[in-house]
């Protein structure tokens, strides 16, 4: 049996009468000859506070333009480089990089990932022109 160290918690789930009554719970399986038993894991650790999010924020914010500025030394595939650039894009709300994404989205070798990222730049661009 795996030690429950506090952290788990079962979770059941009863519909119907008392006659009628579904567990959603797992089994336990001491029937078929052994003693394990099945819980769901939840996870009972609380948010981080607000200045340890502020301080996550911050740290992005600056790997995200450090980032911006040294995205050309990157050697990833054109998918990968669209999906860390339109990354780039979006997380900083700044379409300075759309022209960018678009030279990359147009190397895509694959016709249909191509035109998936051709779709991604154009909603984007829809994006900035709306606000």
């Amino acid at each position: 049996m795996f030690p429950d160290n506090g952290k788990s918690k079962k979770n059941t789930t009863t519909v119907g009468s008392d006659e009628d009554k579904v567990s959603d719970q797992a089994p336990d399986v001491q029937d078929m000859g052994t003693s394990i038993d099945i819980t769901t894991n939840l996870k009972t650790t609380p948010p981080a506070s607000d200045g340890a999010n502020k301080d996550l924020l911050e740290i992005k914010k600056k790997a995200l333009h450090q980032l911006s500025d040294s995205v050309d030394i990157l050697e990833q595939p054109p998918e990968q480089m669209f999906r860390t650039v339109m990354l780039i894009i979006q997380e900083t709300d700044n379409s300075s990089m759309l022209n960018k994404a678009y030279s990359i989205a147009s190397q895509i070798e694959d016709r249909k990932s191509r035109a998936e990222a051709l779709l991604t730049v154009v909603n984007e661009i829809n994006y900035f022109t709306s606000k």
